[in-house]
C-alpha cells in the first residue's frame, strides 16, 4: 500500500518543476504579447499636448508657452502660438521675434492666403539662408485671439511637411465670427415679438368694441 503511494509522490515531485517552468513560459509569452499590444496601441493613439495632436513621426518638444513639433528625419520644425495681438502682420512679427530671433528684420518674399476648412489663413514666406526657409501662418478668431503657426526647415523639408502643416492648421479650433447671424436672429425675434404685441393690441381693441356694442344693445333693450 505504501509503495504505490511513494511512487505517486515521487512522480509528482519530478513533474512539479516542469509544470512551473511551463507556466512561467506561458506567463512570459503572455506578458510579451501584452507589451506588444500595448506598444501597438500607443503607436496607434494620437497623443495631445497644448490642445493639439502630435503629428505622426514628429517629436513633441512643447512647453507651457507654445506647441513645438520636430521631425528628426528632415529637420523641419513647427511652432504653434497664441497672442492677443489682433493685427495679423504684427502678430506674426511678434511671434517670430519671440521664437526665432528678437532682432528679426527680414521682409517676406511673398504673402499668400490659404483657404482651409476652419477659415482663411494668411501666410508670410521668408528666406533665412541658402537652405533655410520660414513660413508664418496666421488667423484671428472671433474672440480677438490670434493663432500663429511657424514652420522652419529646408525647402525640401517644408515641402515634405506640407501635409503635416495643413493637419496642424486643421486641428486648431478657430472661434467663428457669428455676429451677422446673431444680429439676424435677434432682428427676427424682435420682429416676431412686435407682431405678437401688435396682434394683442388689435384683439384688445376689437374686444373693447364688442363689449361697448353689447353694453349699448343691453341698454336699448326695452324692459319687460
Amino acid at each position: 500500500m505504501l509503495k504505490p503511494l511513494m511512487r505517486f509522490l515521487l512522480v509528482l515531485l519530478l513533474l512539479t518543476p516542469s509544470l512551473v517552468l511551463a507556466q512561467d513560459d506561458d506567463t512570459s509569452e503572455a506578458d510579451t504579447t501584452d507589451e506588444a499590444a500595448e506598444e501597438a496601441t500607443t503607436d496607434a493613439t494620437d497623443l495631445t499636448t497644448f490642445g493639439l495632436t502630435i503629428p505622426r513621426g514628429w517629436r513633441d518638444d512643447s512647453n507651457d508657452n507654445y506647441a513645438h513639433f520636430i521631425n528628426d528625419e528632415t529637420g523641419a520644425e513647427i511652432y504653434v502660438l497664441l497672442t492677443d495681438e489682433t493685427n495679423q502682420q504684427a502678430a506674426m512679427q511678434l511671434i517670430i521675434e519671440t521664437v526665432i530671433d528678437e532682432n528679426f528684420a527680414i521682409e517676406p518674399i511673398e504673402t499668400v492666403e490659404l483657404d482651409r476648412a476652419n477659415g482663411i489663413w494668411t501666410q508670410n514666406r521668408y528666406i533665412l539662408g541658402t537652405d533655410d526657409r520660414l513660413t508664418a501662418t496666421v488667423q484671428r478668431s472671433a474672440d480677438d485671439l490670434t493663432f500663429v503657426v511657424l514652420q522652419r526647415g529646408s525647402p525640401e523639408a517644408l515641402e515634405a511637411a506640407e501635409a503635416t502643416h495643413d493637419a496642424v492648421l486643421a486641428n486648431i479650433f478657430i472661434t467663428p465670427d457669428n455676429s451677422d447671424f446673431l444680429a439676424l436672429g435677434m432682428g427676427a425675434a424682435f420682429v416676431l415679438l412686435a407682431l405678437f404685441i401688435l396682434s394683442m393690441i388689435v384683439r384688445y381693441n376689437s374686444l373693447r368694441k364688442d363689449v361697448a356694442l353689447l353694453k349699448r344693445l343691453s341698454e336699448e333693450e326695452p324692459a319687460t
